[in-house]
């Protein structure tokens, strides 16, 4: 389940609080908190799934060498694999 509508709802209260309190300006649609555990979820479903290997590209150059043969062999491994070689990598 994700948090969003709660963390909404405390960084409105907190931007209030500082704008009367302190005379401080804090945009709360630009500052907003979303549940760190969604976001890791999300982003490791389009990392392990992904489909289109221009999905893949970076800005790092060594990326836009990634071919179709890389993608089928990264496919091969299955989550469990990819997980395990991120993890390994960072």
């Amino acid at each position: 389940m994700d948090n969003a509508g709660n963390n909404d709802t405390i960084i409105r209260s907190l931007s209030l609080g500082l704008l009367r309190r302190y005379d401080i300006q804090y945009d709360p649609k630009v500052h907003r908190l979303r549940c760190q555990g969604h976001i890791i979820n999300l982003a490791a479903k389009a990392f392990l799934f992904v489909t289109d290997n221009k999905k893949l590209e970076l800005d790092d150059p060594g990326v836009h060498n990634v071919t179709l043969k890389h993608i089928e062999a990264w496919r091969k491994k299955g989550p469990l694999g990819k997980i395990h070689n991120f993890v390994v990598f960072i």
